[in-house]
Protein backbone atom coordinates (compact mmCIF):
# COMPACT_ATOMS: atom_id res chain seq x y z
CA UNK A 1 0.00 0.00 0.00
CA UNK A 2 1.44 3.20 -0.86
CA UNK A 3 0.76 6.66 0.35
CA UNK A 4 -0.71 8.88 -2.22
CA UNK A 5 -1.75 12.73 -1.51
CA UNK A 6 -4.79 14.25 -2.70
CA UNK A 7 -3.83 17.85 -2.43
CA UNK A 8 -7.32 19.84 -3.54
CA UNK A 9 -9.82 16.60 -2.39
CA UNK A 10 -13.07 18.78 -3.72
CA UNK A 11 -15.69 15.95 -3.73
CA UNK A 12 -13.42 13.38 -3.31
CA UNK A 13 -13.35 12.25 -6.92
CA UNK A 14 -10.11 11.13 -6.86
CA UNK A 15 -9.44 9.85 -3.22
CA UNK A 16 -12.15 7.20 -3.85
CA UNK A 17 -10.28 5.97 -6.94
CA UNK A 18 -6.78 5.89 -4.72
CA UNK A 19 -8.89 4.25 -1.88
CA UNK A 20 -10.16 1.57 -3.94
CA UNK A 21 -6.56 1.09 -5.25
CA UNK A 22 -5.69 0.01 -2.12
CA UNK A 23 -3.69 3.19 -1.27
CA UNK A 24 -3.51 5.24 2.66
CA UNK A 25 -4.69 8.65 1.40
CA UNK A 26 -3.84 11.94 2.90
CA UNK A 27 -6.87 14.19 1.54
CA UNK A 28 -6.60 18.13 2.25
CA UNK A 29 -8.98 20.68 1.37
CA UNK A 30 -9.15 24.24 2.51
CA UNK A 31 -13.42 24.10 2.27
CA UNK A 32 -14.28 22.08 5.47
CA UNK A 33 -17.32 21.74 4.22
CA UNK A 34 -16.14 19.22 1.73
CA UNK A 35 -14.16 16.82 3.93
CA UNK A 36 -17.43 16.98 6.13
CA UNK A 37 -18.46 15.06 3.90
CA UNK A 38 -15.73 12.64 2.87
CA UNK A 39 -15.72 11.94 6.27
CA UNK A 40 -19.14 10.98 6.31
CA UNK A 41 -19.00 9.15 3.05
CA UNK A 42 -15.47 7.37 3.78
CA UNK A 43 -16.37 6.96 7.42
CA UNK A 44 -15.02 3.22 7.60
CA UNK A 45 -11.38 4.37 5.99
CA UNK A 46 -11.22 7.61 8.08
CA UNK A 47 -11.54 4.99 10.86
CA UNK A 48 -8.67 2.22 9.71
CA UNK A 49 -6.95 5.24 9.20
CA UNK A 50 -6.22 4.94 5.67
CA UNK A 51 -7.42 7.99 4.64
CA UNK A 52 -6.88 11.34 6.86
CA UNK A 53 -8.72 14.23 6.21
CA UNK A 54 -6.66 18.05 7.07
CA UNK A 55 -8.35 20.93 6.78
CA UNK A 56 -6.21 23.85 5.55
CA UNK A 57 -4.81 25.59 1.89
CA UNK A 58 -1.84 24.76 1.05
CA UNK A 59 0.12 27.66 0.40
CA UNK A 60 3.88 29.67 0.71
CA UNK A 61 4.08 29.64 4.82
CA UNK A 62 2.69 27.53 7.67
CA UNK A 63 0.38 28.86 10.28
CA UNK A 64 -0.95 32.10 8.40
CA UNK A 65 -4.39 32.75 8.15
CA UNK A 66 -5.85 33.23 4.77
CA UNK A 67 -9.12 34.20 3.34
CA UNK A 68 -10.30 31.36 0.96
CA UNK A 69 -13.16 32.20 -1.61
CA UNK A 70 -15.85 29.30 -2.02
CA UNK A 71 -17.28 29.91 -4.65
CA UNK A 72 -20.68 28.49 -6.18
CA UNK A 73 -19.23 26.83 -8.72
CA UNK A 74 -17.45 24.83 -6.02
CA UNK A 75 -14.22 23.31 -8.06
CA UNK A 76 -13.59 27.16 -8.77
CA UNK A 77 -13.09 27.59 -4.88
CA UNK A 78 -9.58 29.23 -3.95
CA UNK A 79 -7.97 31.90 -2.12
CA UNK A 80 -7.83 34.17 -5.61
CA UNK A 81 -10.92 35.64 -5.37
CA UNK A 82 -11.47 36.10 -9.00
CA UNK A 83 -10.68 32.44 -9.69
CA UNK A 84 -13.60 32.15 -7.87
CA UNK A 85 -15.99 34.15 -9.10
CA UNK A 86 -15.53 33.36 -12.71
CA UNK A 87 -18.73 33.80 -14.54
CA UNK A 88 -20.23 35.69 -11.65
CA UNK A 89 -20.26 33.29 -9.32
CA UNK A 90 -20.40 35.40 -6.24
CA UNK A 91 -17.89 33.70 -3.79
CA UNK A 92 -17.85 34.43 0.14
CA UNK A 93 -14.98 34.19 2.29
CA UNK A 94 -13.78 31.86 4.92
CA UNK A 95 -10.75 31.98 6.94
CA UNK A 96 -8.52 28.95 7.06
CA UNK A 97 -5.05 27.83 8.19
CA UNK A 98 -2.24 27.26 5.33
CA UNK A 99 0.71 24.54 5.49
CA UNK A 100 3.04 23.80 3.03
CA UNK A 101 3.18 20.91 1.78
CA UNK A 102 6.72 20.33 2.46
CA UNK A 103 5.42 20.35 6.45
CA UNK A 104 2.40 18.15 5.16
CA UNK A 105 5.17 15.55 3.52
CA UNK A 106 7.04 15.62 6.65
CA UNK A 107 4.33 14.74 9.27
CA UNK A 108 2.17 12.15 7.25
CA UNK A 109 5.08 10.52 5.10
CA UNK A 110 6.92 11.04 1.35
CA UNK A 111 4.09 9.79 -0.65
CA UNK A 112 4.59 7.82 -4.36
CA UNK A 113 2.19 9.88 -6.09
CA UNK A 114 1.10 13.69 -5.04
CA UNK A 115 -1.89 14.98 -6.96
CA UNK A 116 -2.41 19.04 -6.87
CA UNK A 117 -5.41 21.04 -8.28
CA UNK A 118 -5.83 24.03 -5.93
CA UNK A 119 -7.21 26.51 -8.29
CA UNK A 120 -4.31 29.35 -8.95
CA UNK A 121 -2.01 27.93 -5.80
CA UNK A 122 -0.46 25.02 -7.94
CA UNK A 123 2.71 26.88 -8.56
CA UNK A 124 2.73 28.31 -4.93
CA UNK A 125 2.25 24.40 -3.61
CA UNK A 126 5.43 23.37 -6.30
CA UNK A 127 7.52 26.08 -4.73
CA UNK A 128 7.36 24.94 -1.21
CA UNK A 129 9.28 21.97 -1.99
CA UNK A 130 11.96 23.59 -3.46
CA UNK A 131 15.10 22.44 -1.83
CA UNK A 132 13.36 19.28 -0.68
CA UNK A 133 14.99 15.96 -1.06
CA UNK A 134 11.46 14.18 0.19
CA UNK A 135 9.26 14.65 -3.26
CA UNK A 136 7.19 12.22 -4.79
CA UNK A 137 8.45 9.99 -7.20
CA UNK A 138 5.11 10.94 -9.84
CA UNK A 139 3.28 13.70 -9.47
CA UNK A 140 0.24 15.60 -11.35
CA UNK A 141 -0.81 19.38 -11.48
CA UNK A 142 -2.88 21.94 -13.61
CA UNK A 143 -0.86 23.95 -16.24
CA UNK A 144 -2.27 26.41 -15.17
CA UNK A 145 -5.52 28.53 -13.63
CA UNK A 146 -6.38 31.80 -14.93
CA UNK A 147 -9.11 34.20 -13.89
CA UNK A 148 -12.03 35.18 -16.60
CA UNK A 149 -10.37 37.58 -18.76
CA UNK A 150 -7.00 36.80 -18.07
CA UNK A 151 -4.41 36.39 -20.72
CA UNK A 152 -0.46 34.65 -20.35
CA UNK A 153 2.47 34.47 -22.80
CA UNK A 154 3.58 31.25 -23.69
CA UNK A 155 6.22 31.51 -21.33
CA UNK A 156 4.28 31.50 -18.66
CA UNK A 157 1.87 29.10 -20.02
CA UNK A 158 5.28 26.74 -19.64
CA UNK A 159 5.82 28.12 -16.22
CA UNK A 160 4.47 25.03 -14.31
CA UNK A 161 7.02 22.79 -16.21
CA UNK A 162 9.41 25.03 -15.60
CA UNK A 163 9.04 24.46 -11.73
CA UNK A 164 8.88 20.24 -12.49
CA UNK A 165 11.85 20.96 -13.79
CA UNK A 166 13.56 22.65 -11.30
CA UNK A 167 12.53 20.55 -8.99
CA UNK A 168 14.32 17.60 -10.51
CA UNK A 169 11.44 16.21 -12.37
CA UNK A 170 12.21 15.27 -15.81
CA UNK A 171 9.84 13.07 -17.82
CA UNK A 172 6.30 14.04 -18.27
CA UNK A 173 2.96 13.65 -19.94
CA UNK A 174 0.32 16.07 -20.74
CA UNK A 175 -3.44 15.15 -19.59
CA UNK A 176 -6.49 16.78 -21.27
CA UNK A 177 -8.80 16.22 -18.05
CA UNK A 178 -12.29 17.04 -19.98
CA UNK A 179 -11.37 12.97 -21.54
CA UNK A 180 -8.52 12.02 -20.13
CA UNK A 181 -6.32 11.31 -22.99
CA UNK A 182 -3.27 11.63 -22.87
CA UNK A 183 -2.03 14.34 -25.23
CA UNK A 184 1.21 14.15 -28.05
CA UNK A 185 2.03 16.69 -30.37
CA UNK A 186 0.89 16.80 -33.78
CA UNK A 187 -2.13 14.82 -33.23
CA UNK A 188 -5.14 18.04 -32.66
CA UNK A 189 -9.15 16.48 -30.98
CA UNK A 190 -9.49 18.75 -28.18
CA UNK A 191 -11.09 21.51 -30.28
CA UNK A 192 -13.24 19.77 -32.18
CA UNK A 193 -16.85 19.41 -31.38
CA UNK A 194 -18.11 15.92 -32.41
CA UNK A 195 -15.47 13.93 -32.52
CA UNK A 196 -13.97 15.11 -29.81
CA UNK A 197 -17.09 14.47 -27.21
CA UNK A 198 -17.25 11.03 -28.98
CA UNK A 199 -13.27 10.33 -28.21
CA UNK A 200 -13.70 11.60 -24.49
CA UNK A 201 -16.74 9.08 -24.40
CA UNK A 202 -14.83 6.63 -25.96
CA UNK A 203 -12.05 6.99 -23.82
CA UNK A 204 -13.65 6.94 -20.37
CA UNK A 205 -15.36 3.76 -21.29
CA UNK A 206 -12.00 2.30 -22.43
CA UNK A 207 -10.22 3.66 -18.62
CA UNK A 208 -13.85 1.93 -17.19
CA UNK A 209 -13.14 -1.36 -18.55
CA UNK A 210 -9.34 -1.09 -17.52
CA UNK A 211 -9.40 0.14 -14.17
CA UNK A 212 -13.11 -1.09 -13.13
CA UNK A 213 -13.97 2.57 -11.93
CA UNK A 214 -16.18 5.33 -13.67
CA UNK A 215 -13.93 8.68 -13.44
CA UNK A 216 -16.36 11.33 -13.21
CA UNK A 217 -16.17 14.82 -14.41
CA UNK A 218 -13.15 16.32 -12.10
CA UNK A 219 -11.63 13.56 -11.27
CA UNK A 220 -7.70 13.47 -12.22
CA UNK A 221 -7.88 10.06 -13.44
CA UNK A 222 -4.83 7.50 -13.77
CA UNK A 223 -1.51 8.08 -12.70
CA UNK A 224 1.96 7.02 -12.63
CA UNK A 225 2.88 4.13 -15.22
CA UNK A 226 -0.84 3.63 -15.39
CA UNK A 227 -0.90 6.25 -17.54
CA UNK A 228 -1.22 5.84 -21.61
CA UNK A 229 2.01 6.31 -24.25
CA UNK A 230 5.03 7.22 -23.44
CA UNK A 231 7.03 9.58 -20.96
CA UNK A 232 8.26 12.41 -22.86
CA UNK A 233 11.80 14.46 -22.24
CA UNK A 234 11.55 18.92 -21.60
CA UNK A 235 11.54 19.63 -25.23
CA UNK A 236 8.66 17.07 -26.52
CA UNK A 237 6.60 18.06 -22.90
CA UNK A 238 7.09 21.96 -24.12
CA UNK A 239 6.17 21.53 -27.55
CA UNK A 240 2.94 19.48 -27.01
CA UNK A 241 2.14 21.93 -24.47
CA UNK A 242 2.02 24.50 -26.69
CA UNK A 243 0.65 22.99 -29.84
CA UNK A 244 -2.77 22.04 -27.85
CA UNK A 245 -2.89 24.93 -26.20
CA UNK A 246 -2.86 27.50 -29.42
CA UNK A 247 -5.10 24.78 -31.52
CA UNK A 248 -7.63 25.46 -28.13
CA UNK A 249 -7.42 29.41 -28.41
CA UNK A 250 -8.27 29.09 -32.17
CA UNK A 251 -11.78 28.26 -31.13
CA UNK A 252 -11.94 29.76 -27.32
CA UNK A 253 -12.09 33.28 -25.79
CA UNK A 254 -11.92 32.18 -22.28
CA UNK A 255 -8.53 31.92 -20.98
CA UNK A 256 -9.79 29.68 -18.12
CA UNK A 257 -11.07 26.62 -20.77
CA UNK A 258 -7.78 25.29 -21.13
CA UNK A 259 -7.75 22.20 -19.10
CA UNK A 260 -4.96 19.67 -18.60
CA UNK A 261 -2.80 18.59 -16.22
CA UNK A 262 1.04 17.61 -16.35
CA UNK A 263 1.96 14.41 -15.31
CA UNK A 264 5.64 13.84 -13.90
CA UNK A 265 8.40 11.31 -12.79
CA UNK A 266 11.50 11.99 -11.64
CA UNK A 267 12.95 9.12 -14.03
CA UNK A 268 16.70 7.72 -13.10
Amino acid sequence: MAIVYDVGMHEAEDTRFYLKRGHKVIAIDANKSSLDRAAERFSSPVRRGSLILLNCAIYDEDDREIDFYVSRTSEWSSPNRMIADRRGQLSHAVKVRTRTLASVIKEFGLPGYCKIDIEGCDQICLRTLSGSEALPAYLSVETECLAEGEKITDAEALATLDSLVRLGYREFKLVDQDSLCVLRPGIRFMDIGRPRRLLKRLNRLKLAGTFGHVFPRGASGPFGDDLAGTWMGYAEARETLLYHRRAHFTISRDAFTFWCDWHARRGA
